[in-house]
């Protein structure tokens, strides 16, 4: 299955897979990217937010962690951020909600995320 396809090949079929709705094809490809290019911050970060979908939320924050350690972007900080509030994992929510603001200080997301955490007290 692998033969004869890269990784952005399978970066692509997931994209394609999320527009349709179909969850568990997307975080198939994406794992298939990953496995042929495990440098693939892309591929992790969809992949995250693919588990988030299904609340798989250790899941999701381990790919996220990957990602950010690949690259350092907003948009993993934020779902990294989201996916730790989901599982009441508040210090760590904020701090990465925080970090997310460094890349974009007006960010709606992550404001709105760290609105939602003062909301519950933190």
């Amino acid at each position: 299955m692998l033969e004869n396809k890269d990784a952005a090949y399978f970066v692509k079929q997931g994209v394609d897979n999320i527009m349709s709705g179909n969850v568990d094809a997307a975080i198939s490809d994406f794992t298939n990217a990953i496995k042929l290019n495990p440098k693939s911050e892309e591929a992790y970060g969809f992949r995250a937010a693919e588990y988030g979908k299904l609340g798989q939320w250790d899941e999701a924050i381990s790919d996220y962690t990957h990602a950010i350690a690949l690259k350092e972007s907003e948009i993993n900080y934020i779902g990294r951020g989201c996916a730790y509030f989901m599982v009441d994992k508040y210090d760590k929510a904020r701090l990465d909600l925080k970090s997310a603001l460094r890349f974009n200080p007006d960010s709606v997301e992550a404001n709105y995320a760290l609105s939602q955490l003062e909301s519950v007290g933190y």
